[in-house]
């Protein structure tokens, strides 16, 4: 850094030697918080630290990441400057993935609690007095069939993969990227296989694994898992025995467009990131549908 941007190394240089200053390094408690914390260190920038120091506030971008933060990523700031640390939490626009995107869906809320829920989300919270409503639930469901039927068309004109709408869609669409474990759940999935060409596994109701999400262009693991995905797609929707009961596909060219369609269509959401690696505090859930995987 300090060859490539000198004069970005040299502002660097003096926020840390100001930084320096606060600590007493001869005394060996102050010396080893300032090592835990300096910008630069044993030869190396620590971005993270001087993020933290010249930040007015530090937050996760939810309750269990900025946890995270508190206790273990940035412990000792968080000891010395507790007042820094709060919690945002990031979500989805209703306004955009629901209202603009999911009109079935929009028009069933409507017209059982109001429109109220487009301007304050919170009264999304009235639907759940109709969990054991039979009416509802099977509204519910035929907006769904209408959404899958809407991703399955888009499927077959852009993967040329015929999938049924009564199939369950399993659903893995993020970054492309180690700790987010797609590669774990490609596993999954040919284990599942194997046992199904073993007879050690009976599958209940069919099952569409969906992956789609971005990647560094320079990223080489991202490019393996894809095409792992996209080789296992091929052996497993072309064996006879097998894609009766299991699909997979994998969308390319991952957008915002191409999202409304698959989040709408969704039957189970897969969040299996590597725990204190998935900045959306969403990792290690797992979701099962009916059994149909057990």
């Amino acid at each position: 850094m300090q060859e490539n941007l000198p004069r970005i190394y040299m502002l660097i240089e003096e926020i840390n030697r100001r930084y320096q200053e606060k600590f007493n390094l001869s005394n060996e408690k102050e010396r080893h918080l300032y090592e835990r914390t300096a910008i630069l260190y044993d030869n190396n920038v620590y971005m993270a630290n001087l993020s933290t120091i010249c930040a007015f506030s530090v937050n996760g971008v939810a309750a269990l990441h900025t946890e995270i933060l508190k206790k273990d990523t940035l412990k000792e700031f968080y000891e010395m400057m507790p007042e820094k640390f709060n919690n945002k939490t990031n979500g989805v626009s209703h306004r955009r993935f629901l209202i603009s995107a999911n009109e079935p869906l929009t028009t069933l809320i409507k017209n059982n609690i109001g429109s109220g829920f487009i301007r304050e989300p919170d009264k999304l919270e009235e639907l759940l007095k109709f969990t054991d409503d039979d009416k509802f639930l099977n509204n519910l469901s035929l907006v769904k069939k209408q959404n899958k039927l809407k991703l399955i068309n888009y499927i077959k004109e852009h993967n040329n993969i015929d999938i049924s709408s009564d199939s369950i869609f399993d659903i893995q669409v993020k970054r492309i990227h180690a700790y987010k474990r797609q590669l774990l759940n490609t596993l999954k999935i040919l284990n599942i296989y194997n046992e199904i060409k073993n007879g050690k596994r009976k599958i209940k109701t069919p099952i569409t694994f969906i992956f789609a999400g971005k990647a560094a262009g320079s990223y080489a693991y991202a490019k393996k898992t894809i095409k792992l995905i996209n080789d296992l797609a091929e052996i497993i929707n072309n064996d006879n025995d097998v894609s009766k009961y299991i699909k997979v596909v994998y969308i390319e060219n991952f957008c915002v467009s191409n999202a409304e369609l698959i989040y709408a269509a969704a039957d189970i959401s897969e969040q299996i990131s590597t725990a204190g690696k998935e900045a959306s505090g969403t990792g290690n859930m797992k979701f099962m549908y009916n059994g149909a995987i057990t």
